[in-house]
């Protein structure tokens, strides 16, 4: 983790190149945090969560953060597991620690944006969004996102750079 910081640079690069490896690295260093079988578990977990295996895949995520209580990966994929089953309080939960423990996790500050929206927490969702978009600049559909939900709170209004 110590090295991710020095990476996240990466991501602010003009370089597509520059930019993918930074992201695929920040992944790689974020998955691998806890070890290489909690990074087994973790791809297990969130493999299963994706399938709609509600239960065992809770299991394992749970199981991971009661053994790695550090290890903010496992509280962003069960936030994202949690937004998928529309569990947005504890989703927001989960992705607000991982923040904690990782100030520079563009996914779950953008995750934590798209549970604002679905709260009906407008200016909050704008305000995780610019966050995320201050670490990752070139972040996949954010800035859209942004400027959907500026022409909603404030139709006619112009985006702040």
């Amino acid at each position: 983790m110590d090295h991710a910081r020095a990476v996240s640079r990466l991501l602010r690069s003009e370089d597509p190149v520059h930019i993918a490896v930074g992201e695929r690295a920040l992944w790689s260093i974020w998955f691998r945090q806890a070890g290489p079988e909690a990074a087994e578990i973790l791809h297990a977990a969130a493999h299963r969560a994706a399938e709609g295996q509600v239960v065992e895949s809770t299991r394992l995520f749970n199981r991971l953060i009661a053994e790695h209580p550090d290890f903010a990966e496992a509280y962003h994929q069960r936030g994202m597991a949690r937004y998928l089953w529309d569990h947005y309080y504890g989703a927001m939960s989960d992705l607000l620690r991982a923040v904690q423990l990782n100030p520079i996790h563009f996914a779950a500050m953008a995750n934590l944006g798209h549970c604002s929206v679905q709260l009906g927490r407008y200016e909050a969702a704008q305000e995780w969004y610019l966050a995320a978009l201050r670490v990752h600049p070139r972040l996949t559909g954010i800035r859209p996102m942004l400027r959907r939900l500026q022409d909603f709170m404030n139709p006619g209004t112009a985006l702040p750079a």
